[in-house]
C-alpha cells in the first residue's frame, strides 16, 4: 500500500487502531475492517479513494514527491490528477 508520516489519516474512528482486516477475496465491494475493535470502515474501493487523494494532498503540500509516493494506482495517473 502506502507509506505515510502520518498513520492517523488510517486511525480507526472508534478504536484509532491504524490497523486493517482484510477479507479473502480483495474487490472493489470488499468490506475492510479495523482489525482491533472489527468495526466496519468501508469498501476496497473506498480506501483506495481515501489512499489516492492522502498521497495527492501530500505531494501538493511539499510533504513528499512525486517520485517517492507510493500508492496501487500509477505515479502516471497520479501525475494527471496533479494537473
Amino acid at each position: 500500500m502506502i507509506a505515510l508520516r502520518r498513520i492517523g489519516y488510517f486511525a480507526c474512528e472508534h478504536c484509532n487502531n491504524p490497523s486493517i482486516t482484510f477479507p479473502d477475496e480483495i474487490n472493489d465491494a470488499a468490506q475492510l475492517h479495523c482489525a482491533g475493535c472489527g468495526a466496519e470502515i468501508g469498501s476496497w474501493y473506498q480506501f483506495k479513494e481515501r489512499t489516492s487523494q492522502i498521497v495527492l494532498s501530500e505531494i501538493q503540500r511539499g510533504e513528499t514527491s512525486l517520485a517517492r509516493a507510493s500508492s496501487d494506482i500509477s505515479i502516471e495517473s497520479l501525475k494527471r490528477q496533479l494537473r
